[in-house]
């Protein structure tokens, strides 16, 4: 099993751009800004969505897709330091799939429940009832939709909803430092983390403290 070329070549691009944004001094990374988080993960998810896109028929089936996001998430990771953060991207686009592919299978078995009715009620004999229940049964699989699996999934990861869920991550994070930081506490950062800034930030507007 291998990815798409087309995906592979998206994935060097991805992680040579991440690299040179983050910049290291005999082996140890530099306390740098580096690649924004929010790009790094929008990018994750194009290339993700791409992949998805590239596959067709059988490749669409659960655990194939699996495999395939797994492939390219593993690939992906490279982009040291960022590879937690590509790890989680692909879980939420794994559970997107997992959700759509359920929904797929009902709307699948209920299309081949149909069929078998609608046989049914043209072989009213009981014998031809019988010899006609493997067939629909070896069809149930072929009634899968897959490329309506696929238009779902490509449809719900460009939705303005899914996208959203990264723009608001930093309010949501923030939202934490009530819980997180106690008034007269100091904090010790090393390196630099917008999200962190802006916990930090968020903390400060709470105690009005100093930063």
């Amino acid at each position: 099993m291998e990815l798409p070329p087309s995906v592979e070549t998206d994935i060097e691009t991805f992680i040579t751009n991440v690299r040179s944004k983050h910049g290291t001094y005999r082996g140890k990374e530099e306390i740098t800004a580096g690649a924004n988080q929010l790009d790094v993960a929008k990018e994750s998810v194009s290339i993700l969505r791409k992949l998805v896109y590239c596959l067709e028929g059988k490749q669409l089936q659960l655990s194939s897709l699996i495999q395939f996001v797994r492939m390219a998430c593993k690939k992906m990771k490279e982009a040291y330091p960022y590879g937690i953060l590509v790890a989680n991207v692909a879980r939420r686009i794994l559970y997107v799939i997992r959700d759509e592919f359920s929904m797929e299978l009902k709307v699948s078995q209920k299309e081949s429940n149909n069929m078998l009715t609608s046989e049914f009620s043209f072989n009213p004999a009981l014998d031809s009832q019988l010899t006609s229940v493997p067939s629909t049964t070896a069809a149930s699989e072929d009634t899968f939709n897959y490329n309506r699996l696929k238009e779902n999934i490509l449809e719900h990861l460009a939705s303005v909803d899914f996208l959203q869920e990264f723009d608001s991550v930093y309010k949501s994070i923030s939202r934490q430092a009530v819980d997180h930081i106690a008034e007269g506490e100091s904090i010790l950062t090393y390196g630099y983390s917008k999200t962190i800034e802006k916990f930090l930030i968020a903390a400060k507007k709470l105690y009005c403290c100093t930063l």
